[in-house]
């Protein structure tokens, strides 16, 4: 069935992202596709991030800091300098019928993202997110 994501802390369970959940930048999550190392391991600041396939058949990615609060890395729909979006990490079947899509991220201890995505339709790229300084 769909997977969620739960913390366990201080005795309690509590949801971090579980189906039908409202996620950051709007959206509610359906799945987060485990079998295709959806989740990264915790970096040096104990933080994860996750990809996630949300209700309206979008994807994206979320970071998880270590009290569970989640943020927004990327979206698919959201528009950039090399286009627009289209996929973000998650694997689906494209129009001839063969899978797209990737097989993982990772977050590391400066926030740096690395996943695959898709611009404006074309082929699975992989790419390194680096947040900007506050």
């Amino acid at each position: 069935g769909p997977l969620g994501l739960y913390r366990f802390a201080d005795g309690k369970l509590t949801a971090v992202a579980a189906p039908g959940q409202p996620l950051p930048g709007g959206g509610q999550l359906s799945d987060i596709p485990l079998g295709y190392y959806g989740v990264s391991q915790a970096n040096q600041l104990g933080q994860h991030a996750f990809l996630a396939r949300l209700a309206d058949g979008s994807t994206a990615a979320y970071r998880v800091q270590p009290d569970g609060t989640l943020s927004l890395i990327l979206k698919s729909g959201m528009v950039t300098d090399l286009g627009k979006i289209t996929l973000v990490g998650v694997s689906r079947p494209s129009a001839s019928g063969l899978i797209r899509g990737g097989w993982g991220i990772a977050l590391n201890s400066q926030g740096q993202v690395a996943l695959n995505v898709s611009i404006d339709n074309g082929p699975t790229t992989l790419v390194l997110l680096t947040p900007s300084a506050p």
